[in-house]
């Protein structure tokens, strides 16, 4: 065979092992869970749909999903870590996870979500892996503009400080006594493509962990986190626990780090603030209020400017439906998905082992941002539902601190 033939042998085999965008979506897998909101024990609430019934034979969602523990350098993976042990690499190596920069985080491919009522009481949800399916949801995935990244790194730990920039790292105390605006500059000065944690990628995670977790009761199915105590933990307590907190020596006593999907302290330690939401009155009348919403990390600010319109509820709407407590339904809105919404279901009906088991809390005074989680001293009202649109954009506290982000864009 010549040198012409072999090459354009070799360019014939390339071009036939091309997958384009549309045909990556064609491949695509549509893991989907209804959950049934006319039932009130939250282990029971949620069913397989499409093709998570098939992959629901296997246990091991986390690869199933494409979902990897890594150590990060300036936007590079260095390694990939045992999620088991994060202290050692995935071949057995020592990993470094505590010199700064050194970032230990949670990479996801690139993912959509979306929503709709079957009926009165069952919301079905779906995570896609196509790349860019009409009618998903793709914020998460969107530094520059909308959907424009292939993978995002959510930070294992909750993020410390050292010289006005944000880090995930091991065995540091966790940032605090910030406010939001604070949080994205230390995050933003890191270089392009870090930014804090925003509301989409914790709306994400929250439909990941219904989807393998199947029990809106995070404390009793994973472990009840540093709920119960009087102060915040440093990070790296839960360096030896599994995905779903295997490994934890007490899953119960309210004092202890926890592990989720690979995340430590998902919720308890300390609150997160949420970047990329806003409520607002409407026009200063407070008859009226509007949720608003990010498209992209670059359009994340403290005002809402550029943000879109997510819902417009009344005042009286809003205090009927989602004003505080626990929760027991949800707006089910394609880009609010846990958007609490209790009003069908009796305050006395709503409590920590029932329905979706976590607090929230709305403000309607005033304009809002958001804060997610729980911190040390919250109690059965922490978990993985626990959201409040509560503190003005200009708050600080000792019990919010933030996660690092990376978004890696696509190459075109």
């Amino acid at each position: 065979m010549t040198l012409r033939e072999i090459l354009a042998t070799m360019a014939s085999s390339i071009k036939n092992s091309y997958v384009s965008k549309k045909e990556l979506g064609d491949l695509a897998k549509h893991y989907s869970y209804i959950i049934d909101f006319s039932k009130s024990d939250p282990a029971s609430m949620i069913t397989y749909a499409d093709d998570s019934d098939a992959a629901a034979m296997s246990t091991d969602w986390f690869n199933i999903l494409g979902l990897k523990l890594c150590v990060l350098k300036e936007g590079k993976v260095l390694y990939y870590l045992n999620p088991n042990n994060v202290t050692k690499q995935i071949n057995g190596a020592a990993a470094d996870i505590t010199t700064l920069g050194n970032d230990v985080m949670l990479e996801v491919p690139r993912m959509g979500t979306n929503c709709m009522w079957l009926d009165g009481n069952r919301l079905k949800i779906t995570i896609t892996t196509a790349p860019n399916r009409a009618g998903y949801d793709y914020r998460a995935f969107s530094l520059h503009k909308y959907n424009d990244c292939d993978k995002i790194y959510i930070g294992r730990y909750h993020a410390c400080l050292d010289n006005n920039k944000m880090y995930s790292s091991s065995g540091k105390t966790p940032m605090v006594s910030q406010t939001l605006a604070q949080h994205r500059t230390y995050a933003t000065n890191r270089g392009v493509g870090y930014t804090d944690i925003g509301i989409c990628d914790d709306i994400l995670l929250q439909c990941l962990y219904l989807l393998i977790v199947r029990n809106f009761s995070s404390q009793s199915a994973v472990g009840r986190g540093i709920v119960d105590t009087n102060a915040k933990h440093n990070t790296g307590e839960a360096n030896t626990f599994g995905w779903l907190n295997t490994g934890s020596p007490n899953k119960t006593n309210g004092n202890t780090a926890i592990c989720c999907l690979g995340l430590e302290n998902f919720w308890g330690n300390i609150w997160v603030w949420e970047d990329g939401i806003i409520k607002t009155p409407v026009s200063g009348n407070n008859l009226q209020q509007t949720i608003t919403m990010a498209q992209y990390a670059d359009q994340y600010n403290s005002n809402g400017t550029g943000y879109e319109i997510i819902t417009t509820q009344t005042y009286a709407q809003l205090a009927n439906y989602y004003q505080n407590g626990f929760m027991g339904r949800v707006a089910g809105l394609p880009k609010f998905i846990f958007l609490p919404n209790s009003s069908t279901v009796s305050a006395s009906g709503r409590g920590e082992s029932t329905y979706l088991c976590d607090w929230h809390h709305i403000e309607l005074s005033a304009t809002t941002i958001s804060h997610f989680g729980g911190a040390w001293a919250h109690g059965s009202s922490a978990g993985a539902f626990n959201r409040c649109l509560y503190n003005a954009p200009s708050a600080a506290s000792a019990a919010v601190g933030s996660r690092l982000v990376y978004k890696k864009v696509a190459e075109s």
